[in-house]
């Protein structure tokens, strides 16, 4: 195979809000860090290749759900924000704390806000549901070469392009 992939990186997964028109591939608009991810209803993960081409462009839809009150087993400020890797739920309180930072590949995590004693919170179950990932590969001489998607049913489709990244067949 002569394509030259992009799939192999040394750049680090940049995030962003959204993207610019109906392009292929995709192109990121509204870069943020993964911090401003926190807050979001959905974020865009984009990692490129050594050739500094978009490599993969996948969207990520945020899921919340409220999982109720739990002992924390040891008294923070209150109004707190804490993570915890997913664990059982009534062992919470042995579960290590997490940064945010920490959450940065996993599909779910808890996250919680403590109340005015400090010593309980109101924990969430965060999911992050793939919504789509588009992968790129690029010809030697730089043009698209393929687009693999995979839809958040699990459905995919792969488009093939010719050397002057026009749609083949």
């Amino acid at each position: 195979m002569n394509s030259k992939s992009e799939q192999s990186s040394n750049r680090k997964t940049q995030y962003c809000k959204d993207w610019t028109g109906y392009s292929i591939p995709k192109v990121p608009k509204g870069m943020i860090t993964f911090a401003e991810t926190k807050s979001l209803a959905a974020f865009c993960e984009v990692h490129y290749g050594e050739l500094g081409r978009v490599a993969r462009f996948v969207k990520y839809i945020i899921h919340r759900q409220p999982l109720g009150s739990f002992p924390m087993g040891r008294t923070r400020p209150p109004g707190s924000l804490i993570f915890f890797p997913v664990c059982e739920l009534n062992a919470v309180s042995k579960c290590q704390d997490i940064s945010y930072e920490s959450t940065e590949g996993k599909n779910s995590y808890f996250e919680g806000v403590t109340g005015p004693s400090g010593d309980v919170a109101a924990l969430v179950k965060v999911t992050r549901e793939l919504f789509f990932d588009d992968n790129y590969n690029y010809w030697p001489n730089g043009e698209l070469r393929e687009l693999h998607q995979i839809k958040s049913d699990g459905s995919d489709r792969t488009t093939e392009f010719d050397e002057k990244g026009e749609p083949a067949g």
